[in-house]
This record gives structure tokens, C-alpha cells and sequence, in this order.
């Protein structure tokens, strides 16, 4: 039996815009779009795991608010349980300027997501975050 990898993603929301990078060459699903994550510690919970990738990934403390949806997907590479949980930077008050982050991530409005490249387990999600157009605070 192939074992799950359970993956925290921070959806970092700032006004209309979410952060967003691109994955690097030499990994699984290189060259597509990415919100800041990664692998689930056996020692931290998910939402312990949004904080602490997105600090590592893009030098951006977050506040970690709720869980938006989870979701198993089968890659090539493997079977992964995505969590997606919505954040916002740690001090920003909503009007102010965006934060600044580290390449590959940039701040992408909530209507250029739908033009991105993501992977398939992101799809339920951007459609939440997209064709629903709803906030997702």
C-alpha cells in the first residue's frame, strides 16, 4: 500500500491578491504555479505546517485563519492530501501595501489565478477562489 503524503498549502490572501511562485526545475511538477507549502512534520499539524513553509518559502510571517478545503490527489510521483488553509501576513491591515516577498513568489490578483498554470489539486481550490468569487476571509 503506497503511504499518503499529507501537504499543507497556505493560500496568503492580501486584499484581492494571493501569493503565488513557480515551481522550481528538478522537482515533481516543475514549471507550474504553486501556492507556499509543503510536506506535514510528524511532529506539527497542518496549520503548524502552513506557518512554518511559508516563513521558510518566502520570508513572509502569516497568520494562519481556517482551513478552506482538503483534498487527495494522484501524481505520477505519488498519492498527496492536500490542506489548504487561508492566511494573511502577520501586521498587514487590509488597503495597505502588499508585503514585499522572495523569487520565485509574487502577489497575483485574484483575477490572474485563472490564467496560471497549477496543478490538478489545485483545481477545486481555484475554483473557490475564482469562478465562485467569493472572499475568501
Amino acid at each position: 500500500m503506497t503511504r499518503v503524503q499529507e501537504i499543507a498549502v497556505a493560500v496568503v490572501q492580501a486584499d484581492d491578491y494571493f501569493l503565488v511562485g513557480i515551481r522550481p526545475d528538478g522537482v515533481a511538477l516543475a514549471g507550474y504555479h504553486e501556492f507556499p507549502g509543503g510536506k506535514v512534520r510528524s511532529d506539527e499539524t497542518p496549520k503548524d505546517a502552513v506557518a512554518r513553509e511559508t516563513l521558510e518559502e518566502t520570508r513572509l510571517a502569516v497568520v494562519v485563519i481556517r482551513e478552506l478545503i482538503q483534498q487527495a490527489q494522484k501524481y505520477d510521483h505519488g498519492t498527496v492530501q492536500l490542506h489548504f488553509w487561508l492566511a494573511t501576513p502577520v501586521g498587514w491591515t487590509p488597503g495597505e501595501r502588499l508585503p514585499p516577498v522572495v523569487d520565485p513568489f509574487r502577489w497575483v490578483s485574484r483575477g490572474e489565478l485563472g490564467q496560471l498554470n497549477f496543478p490538478d489539486g489545485n483545481r477545486q481550490l481555484l475554483q473557490i477562489l475564482v469562478e465562485d468569487q467569493r472572499p475568501a476571509s
